[in-house]
């Protein structure tokens, strides 16, 4: 049984615990908020032990779920790496590249397993679409959200389009040449919609715009390569693939074959990342992100960032 803690009991880490409770192989011993009393609600909530510190029970956990703001992430994984504990830790990984580098090496060098929390790779639309990527020349992805209080502390681009990011150095395997892009305030300090176009080593050129100021949600993805169109719903978990395809008896005009995905349910790729990491800490295979995966989109993220022209 893997003993695990979750550090930081805001909403992502609730969405943690709430799946942590229903996994085989996973137990939650230990709740961490420097909140107090929102560690005790929790805590009596789930019926979970709690503490405003996790130093004090490094006995209790074989591994933690960091859930806390980014400019922590760094200090607190890193101490739980030293301590010989297992750390997935919430996107967008750390604060800077040079801290995601150093953590991944403090990982390795330990022994540690060290992971990221990217779910959109275990969306059953990404699934489905990762076998039919060939060479993509054209990508364009929005994801739209309504506002909300949480992931104030970091801007759009490292609360909501870094996931596009991750997606696409999944897909290209390619960090880029070529960025612009623009970034605005509206209902908070930071930058709340933000839009970039990115070209590629291989010549693929994106698109990418994302707001937490949208009135509806939207996560969605389109590629186009030759001969072929392919367009995720990430919402829905949808995937919709368009080849054409020379026909000769057709007077030569092109025929186009449509197929479309709908997994029979919904499912929860956060559940799915979990299951990931409890298999690479008992040493199966397993497709978690590690630190050194996720570097690339952040790289790419905090390039985006470096091109607003508005106080950070």
């Amino acid at each position: 049984m893997l003993r695990v803690a979750v550090i930081g009991v805001g909403s992502q880490g609730r969405h943690h615990i709430r799946f942590l409770q229903a996994l085989e192989g996973m137990q939650t011993t230990l709740l961490v908020d420097r909140d107090l009393e929102k560690a005790k609600q929790t805590g009596e909530e789930f019926r979970i032990p709690f503490a405003q510190s996790y130093r004090e029970h490094l006995s209790d956990f074989d591994a933690a779920i960091v859930a806390v703001p980014t400019v922590d992430h760094f200090s607190i994984a890193s101490e739980l790496v030293e301590a010989g504990k297992h750390v997935l830790v919430e996107k967008p990984v750390t604060a800077t590249v040079e801290d995601a580098e150093r953590l991944s090496d403090l990982a390795r060098q330990k022994g540690i397993v060290a992971q990221v929390g990217f779910p959109e790779r275990f969306n059953p639309a990404v699934l489905k679409a990762v076998p039919e990527i060939t060479r993509p020349l054209f990508v364009e992805t929005h994801r739209l959200g309504v506002f909300s209080p949480r992931s104030l502390d970091v801007d759009v681009v490292l609360d909501l389009m870094i996931h596009d990011l991750d997606l696409l150095y999944l897909f290209l395997k390619e960090e880029p040449v070529q960025l612009e892009a623009v970034g605005v305030p509206v209902l908070s300090r930071n930058v709340d919609i933000a839009n970039a176009r990115i070209k590629f080593p291989g010549n693929c050129v994106v698109n990418l715009t994302a707001s937490r100021v949208s009135a509806q949600r939207m996560r969605k993805m389109r590629l186009f390569q030759p001969y072929c169109y392919l367009s995720l719903d990430l919402a829905q978990q949808s995937f919709s693939l368009f080849t054409v395809r020379p026909d000769l008896c057709n007077a030569g005009f092109p025929e186009i074959h449509g197929q479309e995905f709908q997994p029979p349910q919904q499912q929860h790729p956060l559940e799915q990342e979990l299951i990931a990491f409890r298999d690479s800490v008992q040493g199966k295979s397993s497709s978690g992100v590690s630190i050194r995966d996720a570097i690339p989109s952040l790289r790419m993220a905090l390039a985006i960032k470096s091109k607003f022209q508005v106080p950070l």
